[in-house]
């Protein structure tokens, strides 16, 4: 455990592959560490290298499932560019012996457990959840109620109400299932304490098949564009598109990088929409999307996040985690498509890499 911090790698999937080098090495040390004191002489040296490979992101150890072992948790607290980092990290995870790890906050065993937030203690036996089905937004919306919420301003209500619903549901399902949330004590009637709401939601989801529930990071938006204008700037002759990255895609150009110092770069794809000749378009244009998922995600060096059509040129925006390699194959996997060269590769930030012909 005393190995230096790294230098800074070059690529986000550089950088998870220093973390799980590392962490491979020092299972052993971490496992004898984790829940003595002796782990708390250790967190500054750990938080320092995970502030390297990954800054600002939230981390965690705890119990393996039926607390069994250990587990580590790197968690994207519902950032969605984050939540990329995550997804590929625990992707590439190894198997280790008495190690669980997870790319989102799991499920905890809420119980009797109290939370000190801005010197006020919120016990979960004391929380209670009204829950009401959304089936137009296929989730559940909530009504919170808990005795300390009138003695304290909104946005406190937020901050403990989303870390106990983290906590009880976990952050994927927390995402994936809760809708609006209202806070009082006028359904209070109906309400059930927190700790039922897991199984509440379990019920539903056995209830509600056809209730889809993707990972957050692969939930799609489509959208429209007003006023669509040819013979100008990149992207402002879309007509339509979809992304999980609406944070990125309608805010192009971006002043500043979504996320920097993780080593990944946000592009997309530009080339005349005349190369998808023919009436099926968009089957052409998601052919060469499904491509480049295909050959990206194998080498765990990217991701498709959207597409586009415009009235002179079609777009796929991209999520790239290994520098020139990640550009090498999607230049590979444009040829085995069948596009012509002379495709661009942009970037989303306006001081970003420059523009490469593919």
């Amino acid at each position: 455990m005393t190995e230096p911090v790294p230098s800074n790698p070059a690529t986000l999937k550089s950088r998870i592959r220093e973390f799980w080098r590392w962490f491979s090495d020092d299972r052993e040390a971490l496992s004898l560490a984790v829940g003595s004191k002796a782990f708390e002489e250790l967190t500054d040296g750990i938080r320092a290298r995970l502030g390297v490979l990954f800054p600002g992101i939230s981390w965690t150890f705890g119990p393996g499932p039926e607390r069994q072992g250990h587990s580590f948790t790197l968690s994207a607290e519902g950032e969605p560019h984050k939540r990329l980092v995550a997804r590929s990290w625990l992707e590439q995870a190894p198997v280790l012996e008495g190690w669980t790890f997870y790319g989102a906050r799991p499920r905890g065993d809420v119980g009797r457990f109290t939370l000190d937030v801005a010197g006020s203690a919120f016990a979960a036996i004391e929380m209670w959840v009204s829950p009401v089905e959304n089936a137009a937004e296929e989730k559940v919306d909530l009504t919170i109620w808990h005795p300390l919420f009138e003695k304290i301003d909104e946005h406190l209500r937020w901050t403990v109400s989303f870390l106990w619903l983290d906590e009880a549901l976990g952050e994927e399902d927390t995402a994936a299932w809760v809708g609006d949330i209202h806070f009082g004590a006028d359904r209070l009637a109906d309400a059930m304490p927190l700790s039922e709401l897991p199984e509440y939601i379990d019920a539903l989801r056995v209830a509600r098949p056809e209730w889809e529930k993707p990972a957050a990071d692969r939930v799609w938006t489509g959208y429209q564009r007003r006023e669509p204008r040819p013979g100008g700037a990149a992207r402002a002759d879309i007509l339509t598109g979809t992304t999980c990255l609406p944070q990125v895609a309608f805010h192009y150009p971006l002043d500043a990088h979504p996320l920097p110092g993780f080593g990944l770069d946000f592009s997309f794809l530009k080339f005349p929409v005349g190369w998808l000749d023919g009436p099926e378009k968009m089957g052409r244009r998601a052919g060469i999307e499904d491509a480049l998922t295909r050959i990206l995600e194998s080498a765990h060096a990217g991701r498709v996040t959207g597409g586009a059509m415009g009235l002179e040129h079609a777009y796929i925006d991209l999520a790239l985690f290994d520098g020139l390699t990640s550009v090498e194959l999607i230049r590979h996997a444009l040829r085995e498509a069948g596009l012509p060269t002379g495709a661009e590769l942009c970037s989303f930030v306006k001081k970003g890499p420059p523009r490469v012909a593919m």
